[in-house]
């Protein structure tokens, strides 16, 4: 499965390893799905910004992604402000297929 075009995951460091494998069942490493075509950014999760400029991103879709500022786990949780923050005016961020924020 390959992504479609303009669309980048964004991934913990962890998936720079060889244990990362794919979601969806094929065992694909990260190296083979890049050999796909398929684009990558890693996460800074010392810092939780999302590597975007302000007002830059036309839409954000996450899927069971953890939100929030609480610590713990294996890498910090994805900041809701960080998603404000990159979405262009009438971006939309888009969680587990439902439309949670629009930018005006």
């Amino acid at each position: 499965m390959r992504c479609s075009a303009n669309v980048i995951n964004l991934q913990p460091r962890s998936a720079l390893g060889e244990s990362f494998r794919a979601a969806d069942g094929s065992g694909r490493t990260l190296a083979n799905m890049i050999a796909q075509g398929n684009e990558f950014l890693i996460y800074n999760a010392e810092t939780q910004a999302l590597p975007f400029e302000t007002c830059s991103v036309p839409k954000v879709i996450t899927n069971s992604v953890r939100m929030g500022t609480a610590p713990g786990g294996l890498f910090r949780p994805v900041l809701p402000s960080e998603i404000i923050r990159v979405l262009k005016v009438g971006g939309q961020w888009v969680n587990n297929g439902q439309v949670v924020y629009t930018k005006q």
